[in-house]
């Protein structure tokens, strides 16, 4: 069971969910770490560290802690759909593999931009060594290894969900464990955003958060290496049929014949290019996308005050028990107890501060 570290572990910061006053009104503050080695006896650093491992990341177990770590934190946030980390490692040896209860929607896509020290990633035989400045990216579907090999590696880690990002980009598990090139401007543009984000997002509005993180997923597809031969098949029709579907996502009224007029074609063409790169037509897109929504909202701690039927609306369903039995079908179980049992698997809260 979570529960607070030793109070001395706060003094750096106030609780995640906590805001202060300023002379403009209420105004959120910067989170405190979860997890902070400094804050810790000697003797425990290593073992809490791998409990923290476990407990935010499951599936990652810490192979190898080095000596007695001077140092280490973990900060965690939730980001719209995804999540927002940022992490200070001693030297540690870790390893990944996906959970077998995972499912397609709990399941994410990960981008790290390391910010100070170094670190090496691997995945599916691609190896990088991350230095101040560089972008790799990981997935979640697949087991992984990192290593920190000198004094530290302090790094943030974006965690977007995997279903979002392969269907709209497909091909990209073919450059996990792989340096975004830096004479790519694109990579120059997204390593920016991502460094932004990174400092404001534990200020952001919800639905500022929602237009940052969009613009996120949007920016991925600059990369030069997302435009090579390889994945060159999405053409420019889908990606852009899928970016309508997710811009306007909640409207009900939504339908592929909205979407093939936005580019001035016949649904029927339209429908065959999205069979051909997705394997979905474009109203089979529509109501995928809306039940993974409405699956990660269900479980996203953000909406826990919302009835299942709100966050069903809000992504565009139009008649409950219509969106029950679709969602049943998906998914095996009810909306309710998808929800139960991902709250009960989360601790339905934000992430919770590691202790003895």
């Amino acid at each position: 069971m979570h529960a607070s570290i030793p109070s001395g572990a706060l003094a750096r910061g106030l609780d995640p969910r906590s805001t202060h006053t300023s002379a403009e009104g209420p105004t959120a503050s910067r989170p405190c770490p979860l997890l902070d080695l400094e804050s810790v006896a000697e003797s425990q650093r290593a073992i809490l560290w791998r409990k923290a491992a476990r407990s935010y990341f499951p599936g990652l177990t810490i192979r190898n802690v080095r000596g007695t770590p001077n140092a280490g934190s973990i900060e965690g946030t939730e980001f719209s759909l995804g999540s927002i980390w940022t992490v200070l490692s001693p030297q540690v040896t870790v390893d990944y593999r996906p959970q077998p209860d995972s499912t397609a929607v709990r399941q994410s896509f990960a981008v790290i931009l390391q910010l100070q020290g170094a670190m090496a990633a691997e995945q599916r035989h691609r190896h990088c060594h991350l230095e101040p400045g560089s972008v790799c990216l990981l997935d979640e579907q697949w087991p992984f290894a990192l290593e920190v090999r000198d004094c530290f590696s302090h790094f943030m880690l974006m965690r977007l969900p995997r279903w979002m990002i392969v269907d709209r980009y497909p091909g990209i598990s073919e450059h996990t464990a792989s340096l975004i090139c830096d004479n790519d401007p694109g990579a120059a543009l997204l390593r920016q955003m991502l460094q932004h984000v990174h400092d404001v997002a534990p200020f952001l509005e919800n639905s500022q958060s929602d237009v940052a993180f969009a613009s996120i997923v949007q920016l991925l597809g600059i990369l030069r290496v997302l435009g090579s031969k390889q994945d060159c098949h999405m053409g420019w029709r889908a990606h852009a049929a899928l970016t309508l579907i997710d811009a306007r996502l909640a409207d009900a009224s939504l339908n592929a014949n909205d979407i093939a007029a936005a580019q001035g074609v016949s649904r029927r063409h339209l429908d065959e290019i999205m069979i051909r790169n997705t394997g979905l037509a474009i109203a089979a897109q529509i109501w995928r996308r809306r039940l993974e929504k409405t699956a990660a909202d269900l479980r996203n701690p953000r909406f826990a005050g919302k009835s299942i039927t709100e966050i069903a609306f809000d992504a565009g369903f139009k008649d409950a028990a219509h969106f029950a039995r679709a969602f049943k079908k998906r998914y095996h179980c009810t909306p309710r107890t998808w929800r139960r049992t991902g709250m009960a698997a989360t601790g339905g809260d934000a992430p919770a501060r590691i202790t003895r």
